[in-house]
């Protein structure tokens, strides 16, 4: 199995879901700025949260397919990508602007729908689930109305 580095699968992660129609602006763990500029919304920020190893899982047979050895460990690695919608203001009008670009965002993710997930190879990552939270994220003082996606992602 290739090796693959955390900053890739978040770069795949954030290159996927900007595709969403609506989305004006994202950015990867390593682009994250100190405010944002109000012509950059909607936004999505995406960066890794963290990340557990499941070592009951070394050496079974499930995971090995086929003997030989090569035992693998699942690591669970949890991407956070948060949607900045639409400044605070009037909460009819944010609610309608975060649930257009939610659901363009949940279309994306459904389209995932098998590997290679994210335009990872399909070595990489092999499940994934997600879900996500309106809420009202607040960034450099501004509060943004919008929604926190969180990816679990598998890899063995």
């Amino acid at each position: 199995m290739a090796v693959i580095e955390l900053g890739e699968i978040i770069d795949a992660v954030e290159v996927t879901i900007s595709a969403a129609t609506g989305i004006k602006r994202s950015q990867s763990y390593d682009e994250l700025t100190e405010q944002i500029p109000r012509g950059d919304l909607p936004l999505i920020q995406v960066w890794a949260v963290t990340c557990r190893c499941d070592p009951s899982t070394v050496g079974t047979e499930r995971i090995t397919m086929g003997g030989g050895g090569d035992p693998r460990r699942i690591k669970y690695i949890l991407v956070n990508a948060d949607l900045y919608a639409k400044v605070r203001g009037n909460i009819g009008e944010d609610m309608k602007k975060s649930v257009t670009v939610i659901d363009a965002i949940m279309d994306v993710l459904e389209a995932q729908n098998s590997a290679p997930f994210f335009g990872l190879g399909v070595d990489h990552i092999k499940a994934f689930d997600w879900r996500w939270d309106w809420m009202v994220l607040d960034y450099a003082g501004v509060e943004y109305s919008g929604a926190r996606f969180q990816l679990e992602l598998k890899l063995f």
